[in-house]
């Protein structure tokens, strides 16, 4: 289609930018196939920022194509299912790549062509393949800063691996979700005292393989590195500043541990799912008071893990976690600001004691919950409220959606429009990679 002069309204470049940044990719397409003008505004790399293309490897792209990613200055591609060949492609295409995601990992070819994107700071790998140890090599990766490897199965001997991630001092984000058997904890706990950068550490703690001891934030001692032929550790005090902990069953750790992670200000802890997750019990009460800095709480499945919440906690999001109203009322904070539940599948029975348990809320996430309308009026009365997330409440039979229509419009007029109120689905909270929905 041929691209015409624009007519309209001359406005500074500068304005366009602000006004094409704020539309979603297919808009963007819209606009792009209208005019030269907006055609030239829409490539420039303004206009992409923290943008992540996704390439599919069964599609063939045309020279046109890539050289529209070089002109956007493409920093962030996904590749789904692609051969090594398509590799070569996407090298020789964008060499300046600076994050790169593989999913899933098909072909052993590809981790020979790793170390050619050099500028590759963050990658992340997703394995559906039977690696071969001596192929999984990410040592040579030294300017990696933040790393992900997901599903390695426990075919693939972890040893190979580990020792590699011991190599890259520069990582500031390391997350494993692999299934691992208990030999592993041993190098899993050298490897993070071998980097002084690492502020960011999700693992996969799958009950089948893997155990949580209680000094897994423990360094090994010289005599244990030295049984298993390591040096030993470079650090002697993490630097955490957000763990994940994913297909939890307990958390029992020891006070070295504990004073190890004495640096945390986000805990997220997901429990294994099932039905067993319904009756699991940890008191955490005890682990939390060890953690000074601690202003995010996040947990999913199973019953609170603790009793009263941190003085200094600022966020708290639980998801499809058992609730009722003697739970909630444990739960009152004068210092939250941020509280999110999302599916909690109880009977917490009324919001109307929300702004006295939570009076500085400046945002509230209430998803799929059983609320009534003068619940919802209610809210009004959380002076700092900011943002209302109320997506899906009105499925609840006591709500209509001309009701709820009437009710937003009223809470609008109480709040003086000051208050965003999001009833349309955003992206789920989720942990460092797809794991966390499983």
């Amino acid at each position: 289609m041929a691209l015409h002069s624009w007519s309209g309204p001359q406005l500074p470049p500068e304005m366009y930018l602000k006004i094409f940044r704020c539309l979603t990719h297919e808009e963007k397409g819209s606009v792009r196939s209208t005019c030269r003008l907006f055609k030239q505004l829409i490539d420039q790399p303004a206009c992409w920022r923290d943008i992540t293309v996704i390439l599919k490897g069964n599609v063939v792209y045309s020279p046109g194509f890539w050289e529209m990613l070089k002109k956007r200055r493409t920093c962030s591609v996904l590749v789904r299912k692609a051969r090594a060949n398509h590799f070569r492609k996407l090298l020789w295409s964008l060499p300046s790549l600076s994050a790169l995601a593989i999913d899933p990992i098909s072909d052993v070819g590809i981790l020979d062509l790793l170390t050619e994107f050099r500028n590759v700071e963050k990658l992340v790998l997703k394995v559906d393949l039977n690696t071969p140890a001596k192929r999984f090599i990410v040592h040579h990766l030294n300017h990696l800063t933040h790393l992900t490897v997901c599903d390695l199965k426990r075919h693939c001997r972890e040893n190979q691996l580990l020792r590699g991630v011991s190599a890259l001092t520069s990582l500031r984000s390391l997350t494993l979700h692999c299934d691992w058997g208990d030999p592993a904890v041993k190098l899993f706990r050298f490897v993070i005292f071998q980097l002084p950068r690492l502020k960011e550490l999700s693992v996969k703690v799958n009950p089948f393989y893997m155990t949580l001891h209680p000094d897994s934030f423990s360094p090994l001692t010289r005599e244990q590195c030295n049984r298993i032929g390591l040096p030993h550790s470079c650090v002697s005090q993490l630097q955490l500043e957000k763990l994940e902990l994913l297909d939890c069953e307990d958390i029992d750790l020891c006070e070295e541990s504990l004073n190890q992670l004495s640096s945390l200000r986000c805990l997220f802890v997901h429990f294994t799912c099932g039905e067993r997750a319904k009756h699991f019990s940890i008191d955490l009460d005890s682990v939390l008071r060890k953690l000074p800095h601690l202003t995010e709480l996040r947990q999913k499945r199973g019953r609170l893990i603790c009793k009263a919440l941190p003085a200094h906690l600022e966020s708290l999001s639980l998801n499809s976690v058992l609730m009722n109203p003697a739970v909630l009322k444990r739960l009152a904070s004068a210092e939250l600001k941020h509280l999110r539940l999302d599916h909690c599948t109880s009977n917490i029975e009324s919001l109307n004691d929300f702004p006295q348990l939570f009076p500085h809320l400046k945002t509230l996430s209430i998803r799929c919950f059983h609320m009534t309308g003068n619940e919802f009026v209610h809210l009004a009365k959380l002076r700092y409220l900011e943002k209302l997330d109320i997506v899906d409440v009105s499925s609840v039979p006591s709500i209509t959606r001309q009701q709820l229509e009437e009710l937003i419009r009223g809470f609008r007029i109480t709040m003086d429009n000051r208050v965003q109120i999001v009833q349309h689905p955003e992206p789920q909270e989720r942990a460092a990679c797809d794991c966390s929905t499983h």
